[in-house]
C-alpha cells in the first residue's frame, strides 16, 4: 500500500514553466537597437505552461531525476530540471480511481461517492463518470 502511495504522490507532480524567453529576447533586442519603449521594458504577461504527469504504477524511485540507476527517462527529466518537481506533497486518497476523481473536480471524492477503484461500466455510469 505503501508503494502505490508513493507512486500516486509522484504522478501528482505538476510541472510548471514560465514562457520568459520571450521577454527576454524583446528586451535584449531593445536595448540592442537603442529604442527602448514602454512595451518592450514590460515582461510579456502569459498564463504559464502546465504539464500534469498522471500514470499508473510508477514509483518515485523509478526516474532517473529521482536516482534510479538504470531506468533512463530523458525528456521527464528535462522537465523535472526546467521546472517544478513536488517532491513533498499529498493525495486525497491512495487508490487509483478516488485520487483521480479527486484531481479532476478539485473536490474529495467522497462527494462524488467514488471510495474505490472503479470496476465496471454500470458503476462508472452509476456515479455519472464517462
Amino acid at each position: 500500500m505503501f508503494s502505490l502511495f508513493r507512486v500516486l504522490c509522484f504522478v501528482c507532480a505538476v510541472t510548471v514553466s514560465w514562457p520568459a524567453t520571450e521577454a527576454k529576447a524583446t528586451e535584449t533586442n531593445a536595448a540592442d537597437t537603442n529604442a527602448v519603449t514602454a512595451d518592450a521594458a514590460e515582461p510579456t504577461r502569459r498564463k504559464p505552461n502546465i504539464v500534469f504527469i498522471y500514470c499508473d504504477d510508477l514509483g518515485f524511485g523509478d526516474l532517473a531525476c529521482h536516482g534510479h540507476p538504470r531506468i533512463r527517462t530523458p525528456h521527464i527529466d528535462q522537465l523535472a530540471q526546467e521546472g517544478t518537481d513536488f517532491r513533498s506533497f499529498t493525495v486525497v486518497n491512495p487508490v487509483c480511481s478516488p485520487s483521480r476523481t479527486g484531481i479532476v473536480t478539485g473536490q474529495f471524492p467522497s462527494r462524488w461517492g467514488v471510495h474505490q477503484h472503479f470496476a465496471t461500466r454500470e458503476q462508472n455510469a452509476a456515479r455519472n463518470m464517462p
